[in-house]
């Protein structure tokens, strides 16, 4: 078992950031702290047997564009795709392919597929829909700036919301715009985009400026505003409170985490702050059976009371590794790595369970998680899904069948 600890510490990782959209700087480290090396892996008993399903590769990944491309998981289907533009259908329990295109764009954002649509978003600020059976364009809608975040369907609207601070409903059928709502970005951020959630006819977002926002599906009028950090500290730098990782909403309560800010959980009917507490992320939380789970910045997993924000244990095995965000799959947490590697945690304590190597370029895109089957996409294009067969085994090594360049 790894480094279980329940103390806390203050040291700052690697990030990326961008001045003005335009600016891209790599490896700074926040409050002036130098960068912490990558641990190393530590050696524990795998006790689970995961059997790979099917695998293929996506054409040639993320490439050197610092984006974070997840695909979109449906009951049939997996859409997948690669900064190039390549956009490929999967059948999701066989992974056969069902048709592939090279569609022209520089894909920035997730892939996102509802209603009969796919949705994804680009570096050059076009939203592209497109129908799910076979691939043909639908109808495409310029806005002021990249999307990195992964575009939201509905019923009628589509959410877009790029890295300038904006949040457009655009009309789902012909992509005109119906509203656009926009709030002032810091000179300094993280270079990420948390995605919009739909809760009934309300949309979330969050934005640079540490910023929370409930606005009206319909019309784009705010219902409230929260900020939920405030900066702190004399340079750009140390003010940086974005809130980039995804939010998590459970009945009428939506949790977020920023950087070098705080996690909190906010009423969504009245905006009423419920608890906070300092804690900085840009991976974002989940929630399962009352427990929150997030990577912070330092790279260690927490596990957190939902109803106060308590911390239950705490994982420092993977400090530095610059972590996915966390998915939860049955009485287990998934999590990438920079190095590809996609570690098993149990739920119940943070300990390590098992580990299978997908991508030697690494896992930036959170794994996505349907019935017992995790489907992980790499940076280089890799995309593996994995099922989960046994538990509470001790093997020598985690067991999957397939090639031996998805094992340690």
């Amino acid at each position: 078992m790894g480094n279980i600890t329940f103390l806390n510490t203050g040291k700052k990782i690697g990030i990326v950031l961008t001045m003005l959209s335009v600016i891209t700087l790599t490896g700074c480290s926040s409050k002036g702290e130098k960068s912490v090396e990558p641990a190393k892996l530590v050696e524990f008993e795998q006790t689970i047997s995961v059997k790979k399903r099917w695998s293929t590769r996506v054409g040639m990944g993320l490439g050197n564009r610092f984006v974070g491309i997840s695909p979109a998981v449906t009951e049939r289907y997996v859409y997948a795709g690669d900064a190039n533009g390549r956009l490929v259908a999967l059948d999701r329990e066989s992974g056969k392919q069902l048709w592939k295109m090279k569609t022209g764009d520089s894909i920035s954002s997730g892939i996102n597929a509802s209603y009969n649509m796919v949705a994804y978003g680009t570096e050059n600020g076009e939203i592209v829909v497109r129908n799910a059976e076979d691939g043909v364009e639908l109808w495409r809608s310029e806005v002021r700036s990249e999307i990195l975040a992964v575009p939201q369907l509905s019923t009628k609207i589509v959410l877009v919301q790029t890295i300038d601070g904006h949040l457009y409903g655009l009309d789902r059928e012909t992509g005109k715009r119906r509203w656009v709502y926009d709030t002032n970005v810091p000179v300094l951020t993280l270079r990420g985009t948390s995605s919009p959630v739909i809760v009934k006819q309300i949309a979330l977002a969050g934005f640079a400026n540490g910023k929370l926002i409930a606005i009206n599906l319909a019309d784009g009028i705010p219902v409230w505003e929260k900020q939920a950090a405030l900066p702190t500290g004399r340079s750009e730098l140390e003010r940086i409170v974005d809130l980039d990782g995804d939010f998590w909403v459970k009945d009428s309560i939506v949790y977020a985490a920023t950087y070098q800010g705080k996690l909190v959980a906010i009423d969504i009917p009245t905006g009423r702050l419920i608890w906070q507490r300092d804690l900085s992320s840009s991976a974002g939380v989940v929630e399962k059976y009352g427990s929150l789970y997030i990577p912070d910045s330092d790279g260690f997993i927490r596990a957190l009371n939902a109803d106060n924000g308590s911390e239950i244990w705490q994982q420092t095995s993977l400090e530095a590794r610059k972590l996915s965000a966390v998915a939860v799959i049955d009485e287990y947490l998934v999590v990438g790595d920079y190095r590809g590697y996609l570690h098993w945690l149990s739920r119940k304590d943070g300990s390590f369970v098992g580990r299978v190597r997908i991508d030697e370029k690494g896992i930036r895109a959170k794994p996505i998680v349907k019935g017992n089957t995790v489907y992980v996409q790499g940076s280089s294009g890799a995309l593996v899904a994995l099922e989960l067969v046994a538990k509470n085994i001790v093997p020598k090594q985690l067991h999957i069948s397939g090639k031996r360049r998805y094992l340690k």
